[in-house]
């Protein structure tokens, strides 16, 4: 029966380069999941090895089986692998529990470098999986079963792994549990001691809610602490099988290559904080200003604005003295200028009565630029609701060289120009006569 239908397959699709048959043992198996035996039951393990991997093509070849083998008491395994494929697992060997061992030994045979960034990228992939399971929002029974079972599975690739790593294959059998917990969990080991505990944390949570997918369909319990708390230990055990390999899979030359690596990446981040520090200490360090002489004939008590349409002085208006800069306002500034998209210019000077350390500062709604002795102290220019910047600066006593530069795009205009001199407590407001020129 067996033969035949291979023979039949081969025939009808021609992609299907080779069928190797394996019987499998079924006395002591549960037929699919089952309280009763197998019986008379006959089960094959067939592996197709194809031209190339396609779904749909398969999927035409299982069709045939099932339409085969229906009725027949005649169980299948199928499995099917592109040329390719097939050559890789051959090269690894015939026992599928010691495949990952034989690649793992010959990387590092080769090149330890290689074998650790192998190790490395299964540990990197088994956390990004672990991070998306922690995306789930778990609503169900049966969605918090299914997740408990992509747990199971990542669990035991981590065991796999951390056996690999150990130069050991591992057999899910009493032998096999007994030496994760007795070689490969514990201090100086491949894992924490604590993960030897995992595989009965994992059973009792696969179980109970195994059980109760079924009598109990919406959530129930703390599923999602549940899970959080069997996500953890796992991705404690990825990252110290990380750490471990990278610590024991280094050989000398390299090691020494790493940790002088490591030193001058130490030496040049110390190196950049400093010099961070440094810029930072010269930025903030209030700059020093000596005063100035009036142009003659300046009249004190206001300074001169030179109004604009546009936000970027595109089109001259006309000019005025403004006493002082304080204004709040959703209308026209002056006549001739529009009540938006508009920029102003003053120009004068500033009078410390005192020497000392000031603080100037300007609220704006919505940009300006305020320069001293032609220095920029303050950069707003940006759009933006109602706020205040503010600059320090030691002024000697006298005048100053001043300029501010305003722009309103829109609905409410905001322009104050404010100091705290050095004897003073608070920020105020600019008196008109410490302004010139009008």
């Amino acid at each position: 029966m067996i033969d035949r239908l291979v023979g039949e397959l081969k025939s009808r699709f021609a992609w299907i380069r080779e069928v190797q048959v394996e019987p499998l043992s079924v006395s002591k198996e549960p037929l699919l999941g089952g309280d009763q035996g197998w019986g008379d039951w006959q089960a094959y393990r067939m592996v197709f090895h194809v031209s190339d991997y396609r779904l749909e093509q398969n999927t035409a070849a299982l069709e045939e089986i099932a339409k085969a083998t229906l009725g027949e008491r005649i169980w299948i395994e199928p499995l099917f692998l592109s040329s390719q494929e097939a050559d890789d697992l051959k090269a690894l060997g015939e026992d599928p529990d010691a495949r990952l061992l034989r690649g793992l030994e010959g990387l590092r045979a080769k090149n330890l470098a290689s074998a650790r960034r192998y190790v490395h990228a299964a540990m990197d992939e088994i956390l990004r999986v672990l991070w998306l399971l922690e995306q789930e929002f778990t609503t169900t029974g049966l969605h918090t079963w299914l997740i408990a079972r992509k747990l199971e599975m990542l669990f035991l690739q981590v065991v796999r792994w951390g056996f690999a790593c150990d130069g050991r294959v591992f057999r899910s059998d009493t032998e096999g549990w007994g030496c994760f917990q007795r070689d490969i969990c514990g201090d100086g080991k491949w894992f924490p001691l604590s993960f030897a505990a995992y595989p009965l944390q994992i059973r009792s949570f696969v179980g109970r809610h195994q059980a109760l997918s079924v009598v109990v369909t919406q959530s129930y319990g703390e599923n999602d602490l549940e899970i959080d708390q069997l996500m953890h230990p796992l991705q404690q055990a990825a990252e110290a099988l990380k750490k471990r390999v990278r610590t024991e899979w280094t050989d000398v030359t390299e090691r020494t290559r790493r940790e002088k690596r490591r030193r001058l990446v130490w030496i040049g981040s110390l190196v950049s904080v400093i010099a961070i520090a440094v810029a930072g200490w010269l930025w903030m360090r209030p700059p020093h200003f000596a005063a100035a002489a009036l142009p003659t004939g300046s009249a004190k008590g206001g300074i001169t604005g030179r109004y604009y349409a546009g936000q970027n002085f595109e089109r001259y208006v006309r000019q005025r003295a403004d006493y002082e800069l304080n204004f709040s306002s959703d209308g026209e500034p002056m006549p001739g200028v529009p009540k938006d998209h508009y920029s102003v210019r003053w120009e004068g000077y500033l009078e410390a009565p005192e020497a000392g350390l000031y603080e100037i500062c300007v609220r704006v709604d919505d940009g300006a630029r305020l320069y001293l002795h032609r220095k920029m102290l303050i950069n707003e220019w940006r759009v933006g609701h109602a706020r205040t910047r503010c600059r320090r600066a030691r002024l000697q006593k006298g005048w100053h060289p001043l300029r501010i530069e305003f722009f309103e795009r829109g609905w409410m205009a905001v322009l104050r120009l404010l100091w705290k001199t050095p004897s003073g407590q608070q920020q105020v407001l600019i008196p008109s006569q410490r302004l010139c020129c009008r």
